[in-house]
């Protein structure tokens, strides 16, 4: 026999990326700052909206408890989630949490749109 029947097996690398769950961690400091931020911004009568901007949707289901922050973030003011609102393919991103140029478009857009929809924008 000229060949064996391995001499045609072709290998093929398989790359398995493994995301195990995980927790948001924020320091105590951290949270006493943005508190003292939004009290801040109150104090001196100035309009804001939290967004929480997406990052890729296989980083953003590792995190258990990302509705601690939501609540966290809902409590302190005008909140939208961006990874619960869309659904950005990874094809968008740099890497798992800064979108490319052609997902900062998107979501250019999206934010607008959101502002617009709940009258969000200030009347010029």
């Amino acid at each position: 026999m000229l060949f064996n029947s391995f001499d045609f097996l072709i290998f093929l690398p398989i790359v398995f990326i493994l995301y195990i769950p995980t927790r948001i961690e924020v320091k105590e400091r951290q949270i006493e700052a943005f508190i003292n931020l939004i009290a801040f911004l109150k104090s001196r009568d100035v309009s804001y909206i939290l967004v929480q901007t997406p990052i890729t949707k296989s980083r953003f289901d590792t995190y258990i408890n990302v509705e601690e922050f939501d609540l966290l973030f809902e409590k302190h003011g005008n909140y939208i989630n961006f990874n619960e609102n869309l659904s950005f393919p990874d094809s968008l991103f740099y890497d798992y949490h800064h979108l490319n140029v052609n997902g900062a478009d998107r979501f250019n857009d999206a934010l607008i749109n959101y502002l617009e929809t709940n009258s969000l924008l200030p009347k010029i």
